[in-house]
């Protein structure tokens, strides 16, 4: 659940900019199919990798990793506990 997020804040953060994946390609001088992949598979995408994109992007590592977890936490809170029942 949580590398999976990593992936969809990246694309969150390129459909913001109203970015194409050409155009965040250009940005960061990653081939397209590299970016669609980490989107798509985050697993994949070293740490430092993922550290040049946000530079690139201009996105704060901290706020970043903060909206990961706060989605992440709030997902937490929707699934029902075992006690729950």
């Amino acid at each position: 659940m949580c590398i999976e997020q990593i992936g969809r804040e990246l694309k969150s953060i390129r459909s913001r900019n109203n970015w194409t994946l050409e155009k965040a390609s250009e940005i960061t001088g990653i081939h397209k199919n590299t970016l669609c992949l980490y989107e798509n598979n985050p697993e994949v995408i070293k740490l430092g990798r993922l550290f040049e994109i946000l530079e690139k992007y201009n996105v704060d590592n901290e706020i970043f990793f903060k909206n990961v977890c706060e989605y992440i936490r709030n997902f937490e809170e929707k699934i029902p506990k075992e006690n729950d029942s």
